[in-house]
Order: C-alpha cells, then structure tokens, then sequence
C-alpha cells in the first residue's frame, strides 16, 4: 500500500494530531519494520515529512509545558478562594487517556465552576492578569448576554504570557439553542461536579467521571462543533476513553437518554467505531440509535472520507439542520426551531443590547433575527 506521507503531514496538522502522529510512528520504527504494516516505521517515512511532524511535537510540548504551568497558578489562585475546578477536554484527557499530555493538543483551557462562583472567579483571574474576551475577538458575544444566556465566561491570557490562549470558565456543561431547546444539558452541572473524580498528576482539581467524560466529549463533538474542524481529534478522545475500559455502559445510556442527546451521542460513537475501531458494544450503539431513516441520512452525511478530508462542510446554515437531525424527540425539534427562529424577548434584548433602545428597535431585531439566522447561519 502506497502512502502519500504529503497527505498524511496535512491531515494530521489539519486535525491537530501531529504530536501524536509523531509518538506513534517513532514508536512502530523502535519496533522495527512488520511487513503486515502499510509502512515499516519512521525510516520509511520521507525526511522533509518527518522534520515536519518533529517540528510540530516539541512546539506542542512546549506549549504544554507552558500551559500545565499557568494551568497550576490557575488553579492554585481559585482553591485559595474556596472555588471547586473540573478540568474539561484536552486538559483532563490529556493527563487521564492519552500517554502524554504532549499528545493532546490545545487550543485553549477549559474549566467547570459553579454558577455561583462568578464573582470569585472573576476577581482572581483579573489578579492574575487575565482579562474579559474583549469585542473584537472573533465570536464575540455582549457580556450580560453571556452571563445570563452563555455556558462559559471567556479570558484572554495575560499579555506577558509565554503562551497566548484563551480561558473558557464553563458555568454549564454545553450551551447553546440546541442544548436550550433539544436537551436538559443546561441542568446537568451540578450533578456533574458532584461525581467528579480526582485529577492526580498533581493537578488540584478534578475530573469529569468517565461516563459524564464520554457524554461530554460526544455532545460537544456532534452538536457544538457539527463535526466540524478537529474531528479526528475529537475521536481520538472518544476511542481512547472507550479504549481505557473504565466505562459503565448502562450509566452512558442511561444519561444520554435522561439527557435528551441519545441520538447525538449515537452519531459520535458510531463515527469513532468506524473510523478508528473504537471497541463500543452493538447493545450500546442499537440502544442509542435513532429510526431507520434519520439512520440512514446520518450515515450517509458523515461518511468516513468527508469526515477526514472535508471538516468543515457543515458550517451555516447546514450547521443547523445537521443539528435538527441530531434531536431525540419530534417536540425537541419544534423546541429547537422556536428557540432557534423566534427565541425569547429577554435573549434578544440582551444578545443584541438591546435595553436601552426603543421599542420599534427591539420589534426589529425580532423580524431581522429568523432571516440573519438563514443569511449567515448563526445565532
């Protein structure tokens, strides 16, 4: 089998795998070359492609470094004032599935506090020079809107930082109309925190439980990001965890069914078994599968090539109705619709600052809304 190792660099950079692409292939290079194999190792692997993946792993190392370091201020700055922390994604996953931190990628830091935190969290994160993603970020959203609407409150890192990232403090465990209109997601944190598992690695926080963990990941995988951009990454997350054998089954059917995301979690699973063979039992997989033809629409939508070689193809206003497939229930997805077209009076007023204008400003913004919502596919 012939391998385009061209191919291979770009993938791995395009979902952010390249580290542990890295790991891998030095590590099937110290086993020495297997014939049953499409590539004996490292040797067989071209210089110029191989001074690419070493490039990309000791810059992601070194920003790990960087980060489990501001991570540590971070959370010691937070215990100091009584606040819990439950690492999320990439931070926990990192240091719980994956043989190294090294190996999983970050784009930025995210972390669950209580709700009622707010004002702490804010104090010490401003001490710590951290400050309120400002307007001209990319995604922005208006500050009251977010602390009352939002799932995160969302940091830029200090400015002398060895590393600029961004921190997303998560209040919820997702957001967005979806999780509002579709899902009970908006009223699972407490329950969450409350099974949350110690971090170790000398981390003082903690962890999602593993069941919480695989719901999450799936969750924010299908919905939040639309299989969209990293999505070999996000799969890795899925099989590894899947691959650890800490899993209760029963518990993530369970859930996902009290969650309302049963379908979305089918959508995540089933990709990372066909993809990268993730051991996920065909009880669990037929428990959570929607009809016949929502199956059938799925399979073909998220086939295995488009997933790894066109990500970003449900974006706008294809972004949605993937969602609207992704639903449990047919009264979810009239939920989802009003939430999505028509939302209430006080999410417009505070997603558009709208409190100060005058009434004919505020009927305006609810015509405009629907139509922005199919002109730009966004919410």
């Amino acid at each position: 089998l012939e391998v385009d190792w061209g191919v291979v660099l770009r993938l791995a950079r395009q979902h952010k795998v390249s580290s542990l692409v890295f790991w891998r292939l030095r590590d099937l290079g110290s086993e020495g070359a297997d014939q049953t194999r499409p590539t004996g190792g490292w040797n067989d692997v071209p210089r110029g492609v191989q001074e690419g993946l070493r490039a990309d792993f000791y810059v992601e190392a070194a920003q790990q470094v960087a980060l489990a370091s501001e991570l540590r201020r971070i959370l010691s700055a937070l215990g100091d004032v009584g606040v819990p922390v439950v690492l999320l994604k990439g931070a926990a996953l990192g240091r719980s599935v994956y043989p190294s931190p090294v190996l999983r990628s970050m784009g930025d830091v995210d972390l669950l506090v209580p709700v009622e935190c707010q004002r702490a969290v804010h104090s010490s994160l401003e001490e710590l020079g951290y400050r309120w993603q400002s307007a001209e970020r990319p995604g922005y959203r208006p500050r009251r809107y977010v602390e009352c609407f939002g799932k995160t409150w969302d940091y830029c890192g200090p400015v002398d930082s060895e590393v600029r990232y961004k921190l997303e403090v998560h209040h919820k465990l997702v957001g967005g109309a979806w999780v509002r209109g579709a899902s009970r997601m908006t009223e699972v944190a407490a329950g969450v925190m409350e099974r949350a598992v110690p971090m170790g690695d000398g981390m003082a926080a903690r962890q999602l439980c593993p069941e919480d963990t695989l719901l999450h990941v799936c969750v924010h995988l299908a919905i939040n990001n639309a299989f969209t951009g990293n999505v070999v990454r996000n799969l890795l997350d899925v099989a590894l965890l899947v691959d650890s054998g800490v899993v209760d089954w029963l518990e993530v059917q369970e859930r996902a069914w009290s969650w309302r995301v049963a379908t979305a979690c089918y959508a995540a699973l089933d990709a990372a078994a066909r993809l990268l063979d993730a051991p996920i039992p065909d009880r669990v997989l037929g428990a959570l599968q929607p009809g016949a033809g929502r199956r059938l629409v799925l399979d073909w939508i998220l086939d295995d090539r488009a997933l790894v070689e066109n990500p970003w193809r449900f974006v706008g206003l294809r972004r949605f109705l993937l969602q609207f497939l992704l639903v449990d229930r047919l009264s979810d997805a009239l939920s989802l619709l009003r939430h999505t077209f028509f939302p209430d009076r006080s999410w417009l007023m505070l997603r558009y600052e709208l409190e100060s204008c005058p009434r004919w400003r505020v009927w305006l913004q609810q015509v405009w809304h629907p139509l922005r919502v199919v002109l730009r596919g966004e919410v």
